[in-house]
């Protein structure tokens, strides 16, 4: 090939080498533009996800507070509370990023700190249990925050019961 091109081996190797390098430092822009497309979408999904569960919280909490018998104040208060355990379960996931990450833990935390402060609420809980798991990523929300004191407010509503021991 070099003799048709009437070139030598040396300059056969520098132009491979020469093609090798701009192959190289394509594939690297190539990738970072890649990882520029990902950090957007994930921003931009998580801005979406954000959006829709602000729109499920505030149609959840409205529901709650028009609930017009303590029947339906239940079912109500389980549907919220069933979706703030879907929020923290996303949020324990990391699927949030950025100021998105930061307003779900915002919202998630004075939601939380809301519902421990009312008496009916806190009554109400120890019934939503169906096993140990139930409400097991707000536990794990709880815990990794920093805010102690809601944690504390929060452990002895949110612990699931603990079942007797069956005697032989």
């Amino acid at each position: 090939m070099g003799a048709l091109l009437n070139l030598s081996d040396h300059q056969i190797a520098v132009l491979a080498f020469v093609v090798a390098l701009a192959s190289l430092i394509v594939s690297a822009a190539s990738i970072i533009l890649a990882w520029y497309a990902i950090c957007r979408s994930n921003k931009n999904s998580s801005a979406a996800t954000l959006v829709t569960l602000y729109e499920g919280f505030r149609q959840a909490w409205q529901r709650f507070l028009d609930a017009k018998d303590d029947s339906e104040r239940q079912y109500q208060l389980s549907e919220l509370m069933n979706l703030a355990e879907l929020t923290c379960a996303i949020q324990s996931e990391r699927s949030f990023v950025g100021g998105s990450r930061e307003l779900v833990q915002d919202y998630v935390q004075m939601s939380l700190s809301l519902l421990v402060d009312n008496e009916y609420v806190r009554k109400q809980i120890p019934a939503m249990f169906h096993s140990p798991e139930t409400f097991k990523y707000i536990r794990r929300f709880l815990h990794l925050r920093p805010n102690m004191e809601l944690s504390k407010r929060w452990s002895s509503v949110i612990e699931p019961p603990t079942c007797p021991i069956p005697k032989e």
